[in-house]
């Protein structure tokens, strides 16, 4: 079985750290285990990670004033998933960031954000194109920020018909925008979880 590391978010009105519902009922199709990060010590044990959405980074890391729109994530949870980014890259682990997580790994490889953008908040919207051969057309989005200047390296798979980039690639990162555990047909998880098999029976090949 795969074991995914993921960060907890911080529920204010529960009092208490907790994942996403709909996106821990999209992986319980899948034969994964998901381990809460508390530490970037946690990552040794992990397959994967995914770093899902949540509020807004902190501009502060791309050296940007704050924007009167963005609310800012706890920041011990922000700069844990800094860290996690950084430990997936160092030791090729794959990593999906799905809407703020895409966000976070853009800032993390020394991109910026575009801190307030309308039309992408809890709604459906159509691809230009899909990512990674997959198909998909439509996706639901709830973000008021976007990835903007991304590196050089990264591999833009597919935008929204407003230009806004909705997924990029560069091994071992994946990032989408929008939030694919809303898709009762979703394919991202899947695509995702073949390339982490994938890495995990290559180590076990080369040992």
């Amino acid at each position: 079985m795969l074991i995914l590391g993921m960060v907890p978010k911080w529920n204010l009105e529960k009092n208490r750290y907790q994942f996403s519902s709909k996106l821990m009922q999209s992986l319980s199709r899948h034969k994964v285990s998901v381990l809460m990060l508390t530490s970037v010590d946690d990552c040794a044990c992990c397959d994967g990670f995914i770093l899902a959405g949540g509020k807004d980074v902190d501009p502060a890391r791309y050296h940007t004033a704050c924007d009167p729109h963005t609310i800012l994530e706890d920041e011990k949870i922000e700069e844990l998933e800094l860290e996690v980014v950084l430990y997936a890259k160092k030791h090729q682990i794959p990593l999906l960031g799905i809407c703020r997580g895409m966000q976070v790994i853009q800032v993390a490889c020394g991109g910026i954000l575009h801190q307030h953008i309308v039309n992408h908040q809890a709604c459906w919207h159509t691809l230009k194109r899909s990512p990674w051969n997959l198909k998909i057309q439509h996706v639901y989005s709830d973000h008021h920020q976007c990835i903007e200047n991304p590196p050089s390296f990264f591999h833009i798979c597919a935008t929204s018909e407003d230009e806004i980039i909705e997924a990029f690639a560069s091994h071992p990162f994946y990032g989408v925008q929008w939030h694919p555990e809303m898709e009762e047909q979703d394919e991202v998880l899947p695509f995702f979880l073949q390339r982490v098999l994938d890495k995990k029976r290559n180590q076990h090949e080369y040992r």
